[in-house]
């Protein structure tokens, strides 16, 4: 058995005829046993019946072009309206003011407490870069080039000793200069120095 409440909501689908056999027997079988809803059944049905006899109405010929351009003139008079009216500051709601006031001071005080007290603009840094800097060690100073000491330039005699012997020689000779050994030894005193520095 179904309710009242049921059946009211199944009503016209009993009427239209689209319900199951299932569905069918449940609302017939209250329908029986229910006097308002029987009623109410027969009122919907007298007033179905009633409708079919109205007259059929006509319209003119031109009805729906006269409804479709008095549409379209309507649409067309709202948007000139909306056009003349513009962009106006009054039409923005006072709390707008108010939250963007409160945002741009929330965004000063942010800036603020970012900048630390001493820092001047643009010698900001970010904490990762200044750990970096202070666990960099020490720049070790280059040790100096020593001069290149070249051997003095003379002229080749024509003798019987080939010049690959004479290069030898003149290469010896340089060597054992007192000013070759005058830069040895200072380039070896820059040497040590440049250790005792490390």
């Amino acid at each position: 058995m179904i309710s009242c409440y049921q059946f009211k909501n199944q009503i016209s689908l009993y009427i239209d005829d689209e319900m199951n056999f299932q569905k069918r027997t449940e609302f017939e079988g209250h329908l029986e046993t229910c006097p308002n809803c029987k009623k109410l059944l027969g009122a919907i049905t007298a007033t179905k019946a009633r409708m079919h006899n109205f007259n059929t109405l006509s319209v003119s010929a031109g009805f729906y072009t006269n409804l479709q351009n008095r549409i379209l003139a309507d649409r067309n008079a709202r948007i000139r309206a909306a056009r003349q009216k513009g962009f106006s500051f009054h039409k923005i709601p006072s709390f707008a003011y108010g939250f963007a006031a409160a945002f741009l001071a929330v965004v000063v005080v942010f800036m603020f407490m970012k900048t630390p007290p001493n820092a001047q603009p643009g010698a900001l840094q970010l904490p990762v870069a200044q750990q970096q800097i202070q666990k960099a060690p020490p720049a070790i100073p280059e040790a100096p080039v020593p001069p290149v000491v070249q051997a003095p330039q003379t002229r080749y005699a024509a003798t019987t000793q080939s010049p690959a012997k004479e290069d030898s020689s003149v290469t010896g000779d340089a060597l054992n200069s007192p000013q070759h050994k005058e830069n040895l030894q200072d380039l070896q005193q820059r040497i040590k120095t440049v250790k005792d520095q490390n």
